[in-house]
Protein backbone atom coordinates (compact mmCIF):
# COMPACT_ATOMS: atom_id res chain seq x y z
CA UNK A 1 0.00 0.00 0.00
CA UNK A 2 1.37 3.53 -0.92
CA UNK A 3 2.46 5.79 2.06
CA UNK A 4 0.53 9.53 1.76
CA UNK A 5 0.81 12.60 3.39
CA UNK A 6 -2.50 13.80 3.22
CA UNK A 7 -5.53 14.35 5.91
CA UNK A 8 -8.49 12.03 5.28
CA UNK A 9 -12.04 14.03 6.25
CA UNK A 10 -14.06 12.85 9.12
CA UNK A 11 -16.79 12.61 6.77
CA UNK A 12 -16.88 9.34 5.58
CA UNK A 13 -18.17 9.94 1.94
CA UNK A 14 -14.94 12.22 1.46
CA UNK A 15 -13.30 11.68 -1.85
CA UNK A 16 -9.08 12.72 -1.78
CA UNK A 17 -8.35 15.48 -3.82
CA UNK A 18 -7.54 15.01 -7.77
CA UNK A 19 -4.12 16.73 -7.34
CA UNK A 20 -3.74 14.54 -4.35
CA UNK A 21 -4.98 11.51 -6.09
CA UNK A 22 -2.58 11.93 -9.40
CA UNK A 23 0.35 14.03 -8.10
CA UNK A 24 -0.58 17.03 -10.25
CA UNK A 25 -0.45 20.77 -10.32
CA UNK A 26 -3.25 22.19 -7.44
CA UNK A 27 -2.87 25.39 -9.97
CA UNK A 28 -4.35 23.49 -12.69
CA UNK A 29 -7.90 23.09 -10.47
CA UNK A 30 -10.41 24.02 -13.54
CA UNK A 31 -10.96 27.21 -12.06
CA UNK A 32 -13.17 29.55 -14.94
CA UNK A 33 -14.08 26.88 -16.82
CA UNK A 34 -17.87 25.72 -17.75
CA UNK A 35 -19.32 22.31 -18.03
CA UNK A 36 -22.70 20.97 -19.12
CA UNK A 37 -23.67 17.61 -17.46
CA UNK A 38 -26.57 15.97 -19.40
CA UNK A 39 -27.69 13.27 -17.54
CA UNK A 40 -30.56 12.14 -15.25
CA UNK A 41 -31.47 13.51 -12.50
CA UNK A 42 -30.17 16.32 -10.22
CA UNK A 43 -30.24 17.92 -7.36
CA UNK A 44 -28.58 21.49 -5.82
CA UNK A 45 -25.86 19.83 -3.66
CA UNK A 46 -24.26 22.11 -0.95
CA UNK A 47 -20.90 21.46 -2.72
CA UNK A 48 -22.34 22.76 -5.68
CA UNK A 49 -24.29 25.57 -4.23
CA UNK A 50 -22.22 26.69 -0.89
CA UNK A 51 -20.69 29.01 -0.16
CA UNK A 52 -22.02 30.57 -3.69
CA UNK A 53 -24.09 29.31 -6.24
CA UNK A 54 -22.25 27.79 -8.98
CA UNK A 55 -24.79 26.17 -10.97
CA UNK A 56 -25.20 29.11 -13.82
CA UNK A 57 -28.45 27.18 -15.70
CA UNK A 58 -30.82 24.17 -15.75
CA UNK A 59 -33.23 22.35 -18.08
CA UNK A 60 -35.06 19.12 -17.00
CA UNK A 61 -36.20 18.27 -20.29
CA UNK A 62 -38.62 15.47 -18.83
CA UNK A 63 -40.22 18.32 -17.46
CA UNK A 64 -40.49 16.95 -14.14
CA UNK A 65 -38.24 19.76 -12.62
CA UNK A 66 -39.34 23.21 -13.74
CA UNK A 67 -36.70 24.69 -11.57
CA UNK A 68 -33.97 24.09 -8.93
CA UNK A 69 -34.58 24.47 -4.97
CA UNK A 70 -32.60 23.16 -2.78
CA UNK A 71 -35.40 23.40 -0.09
CA UNK A 72 -37.37 20.65 -2.13
CA UNK A 73 -37.49 17.08 -0.62
CA UNK A 74 -34.29 15.10 -2.56
CA UNK A 75 -35.83 12.25 -4.56
CA UNK A 76 -34.26 9.07 -5.53
CA UNK A 77 -34.27 9.40 -8.77
CA UNK A 78 -31.72 12.86 -8.68
CA UNK A 79 -28.73 10.90 -7.64
CA UNK A 80 -26.81 9.87 -10.90
CA UNK A 81 -26.76 13.52 -12.35
CA UNK A 82 -25.81 15.32 -8.91
CA UNK A 83 -23.21 12.65 -8.50
CA UNK A 84 -21.64 13.10 -11.42
CA UNK A 85 -21.82 16.78 -11.26
CA UNK A 86 -19.98 16.76 -7.24
CA UNK A 87 -17.40 14.47 -8.72
CA UNK A 88 -16.95 16.94 -11.65
CA UNK A 89 -17.41 20.20 -9.61
CA UNK A 90 -17.72 19.81 -6.25
CA UNK A 91 -16.15 22.26 -3.84
CA UNK A 92 -15.98 19.85 -0.91
CA UNK A 93 -18.38 22.09 1.09
CA UNK A 94 -20.04 18.89 2.96
CA UNK A 95 -16.15 17.20 3.42
CA UNK A 96 -14.98 20.25 5.27
CA UNK A 97 -13.45 21.69 2.01
CA UNK A 98 -11.81 18.09 0.60
CA UNK A 99 -12.37 18.51 -3.19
Amino acid sequence: MAVHDHFHSQNRFAVIPTHLRLDGDPNCNGSGVTVAFPDSGFYPHPDLVQPANRILGFKDVSGVTKSLDSSDMTESWRWHGTQTSIVAAGNGQLSDGTE
